[in-house]
């Protein structure tokens, strides 16, 4: 029966060696993780960077608030110009439109971006052109009334 202690006293060191090695592990996976923290805080502090200079060209072409190119992005073309007449008091030029729409990333070449915009109004029926005023929309009012009428 002398085995019996003997064995005990080797699992319970065995069973203290295993819980060394998982804080170490555990501290060293902790490391690796606030790194790669770091580096996505970087990349990201990076990616907003290099969009301040398209920011402030955007600002430049008549629409201040910066803050609505945030909200742009990750959107639809069709999605952001809706954004963007709300946040203009219901009406839009294709001019302001093309460079927060650059500057947000909905539209990656600028060369066909008026075309582009120009298009996604004519064809949405939640715009309608201003008239005697180029590249002008406006969202209209009750349009989903006007879409589907009531047959009597």
């Amino acid at each position: 029966m002398g085995t019996q202690p003997d064995f005990q006293q080797q699992v319970i060191a065995l069973l203290t060696k295993l819980k060394i090695k998982k804080e170490a592990l555990q501290k060293e996976f902790e490391t690796r993780i606030a790194d790669v923290d770091r580096e996505i805080e970087s990349v990201s502090t990076t990616v907003r960077l290099l969009r301040e200079p398209i920011q402030a060209r955007a600002s430049d072409s008549g629409m201040r608030d910066t803050s609505i190119i945030n909200r742009l992005m990750g959107k639809t073309a069709k999605e952001a110009l809706i954004a963007i007449a709300k946040a203009n008091e219901g009406t839009i030029r294709i001019v302001d439109a093309k460079q927060l729409l650059i500057g947000a990333g909905v539209i990656k070449k600028p060369k066909y971006a008026w075309g582009a915009i120009y298009t996604t109004l004519t064809r949405n029926h939640e715009f309608e052109k201003v008239p005697n005023e180029r590249g002008t929309f406006r969202i209209v009012e009750n349009h989903a009334q006007t879409k589907f009428p009531v047959a009597s």
